[in-house]
């Protein structure tokens, strides 16, 4: 069932309206002072630099940027445990021998393309359900040891994981010592998904996009709407690149309505009417108004700095990372009020 927006928004308002009461993780000391109070996280999409997704690299590429923490996901951390690597090759079985006098030997088939997907699936599950607390005890110590926080895990959840996997995505942020799960999910498993966001009391924020004509896409209001009448632990994790190009409007009333069912919000400049991600403040969307406004109103979100606009030539990922975090710190000087 489609919910009309006015109906679901009256009643996803009503629903739990402090769920982020005494949750807030309030930056102290030099970091407090730099953002004015705001948690400013590193996140670098994957599809931009995937190396950078390592936890190691992220770590030192966020001491380098002097930011205390980072949003990490969940490829990037199997992958640093060893959880993607190929398995071992299953033996190659013998080739059918010839009979006497008949047609020669028949040379064994190599695998498809299809096999070795599933036999790599099946792998990743397999240790995805033998995963402990131990496995990810070193990383999340390892961070706790250089003063960067890990407030959210982005899992890659979806149609194709059983229960037990969906666990294991809430267990691993959990063993990091985040406070939500984000991910990409279409709206059709927001009702399945706030069940064990219940079951691990634990936020689960569905990460919005820019197509608002697809029902089962979180790009308009209306979607998030739905989710949050599901659960309330269903939450937005908000692109305001992507809500400006695809609704054609700033995200800050959507921002102020649900402050209290947002689990952080990601910083990106697009155009409007689908346009492209530009570098900040050469697009539609007010970066520095929705930093202000998280600074004013103490909402204790994360905000990650999504650099999702092509690098240009001469530059570098680190050094549009810089101009990101610069353009932060100037939005945000001064007093916390």
């Amino acid at each position: 069932m489609v919910f009309s927006r006015r109906d679901v928004g009256r009643m996803a308002a009503s629903v739990v309206p402090a769920l982020w009461a005494g949750t807030g993780r309030a930056q102290s000391g030099p970091a407090a002072q730099r953002f004015g109070g705001v948690e400013i996280a590193l996140g670098v999409p994957a599809d931009l630099d995937p190396l950078l997704q390592r936890p190691e690299p992220m770590l030192a590429l966020a001491g380098r940027l002097r930011l205390t923490a980072v949003e990490l996901r969940g490829e990037a951390i199997e992958a640093a445990l060893g959880a993607l690597d190929p398995p071992p090759p299953r033996p190659t079985p013998p080739a059918t021998p010839a009979r006497t006098g008949g047609a020669p030997a028949t040379p064994p088939r190599p695998p498809t393309p299809a096999q070795i997907a599933a036999q790599a699936r099946t792998a990743l599950r397999t240790w995805r359900l033998a995963a402990k607390p131990a496995m990810f005890e070193p990383m999340r110590a390892q961070f706790a040891k250089a003063g960067v926080a890990i407030p959210i895990v982005r899992m890659p959840l979806g149609d194709g994981l059983n229960d037990e996997e969906i666990d294991y995505s809430f267990n691993v942020a959990r063993w990091l010592g985040a406070r939500a799960v984000t991910c990409d999910a279409p709206v059709s498993q927001a009702r399945r998904l706030g069940m064990f966001a219940e079951k691990h009391r634990m936020r689960v924020g569905f990460c919005g996009q820019s197509d608002v004509t697809n029902v089962d896409a979180f790009g308009r209001p209306g979607a998030w709407e739905q989710a949050f009448f599901y659960s309330p632990q269903n939450s937005a994790c908000v692109d305001v690149g992507h809500y400006t190009a695809g609704n054609g409007t700033s995200a800050v009333e959507f921002l102020r309505r649900y402050h209290a069912r947002i689990t952080n919000i990601s910083l990106a400049d697009r155009k409007t009417g689908q346009g492209p991600s530009v570098p900040w403040g050469e697009g539609n969307t007010p970066l520095r108004e929705i930093l202000q406004l998280v600074q004013r109103e103490r909402y204790p979100w994360t905000v990650t700095i999504a650099l999702s606009y092509p690098v240009p030539a001469g530059s570098t990922v680190e050094a549009e990372l810089a101009r990101c975090v610069s353009f932060c710190e100037a939005a945000l000087a001064g007093s916390f009020r």
